[in-house]
């Protein structure tokens, strides 16, 4: 859906520069939130469950991407000077 989500934010840049434009992802794909960065976004929540790999593979089963995926959006949006969070997510017990 990103690719929808780029033509709302040209479209909401069309009318405004104020504002901070927050996604929140599981940040599987650093590409898109390069096109992302490159017209308006300006902040991004991934969501994750490990920073350990071995941990998160084997709960999520990423398909077509991998958990060094998820650092390298959050790297992107920091090179554009974006914000950036993490939403990590604990299971007790």
């Amino acid at each position: 859906m990103w690719e929808t989500i780029r033509e709302s934010i040209i479209e909401i840049r069309k009318h405004t520069d104020k504002g901070s434009i927050n996604i929140n992802s599981n940040g599987s794909m650093p590409k898109a939130v390069k096109a992302l960065c490159e017209v308006g976004l300006n902040s991004m929540r991934v969501s994750t469950n490990s920073a350990r790999k071995n941990i998160y593979t084997s709960y999520y089963l990423p398909n077509n991407y991998g958990f060094e995926d998820l650092f390298e959006s959050l790297k992107v949006m920091r090179s554009f000077g974006g914000w950036t969070s993490i939403n990590y997510f604990v299971f007790p017990a």
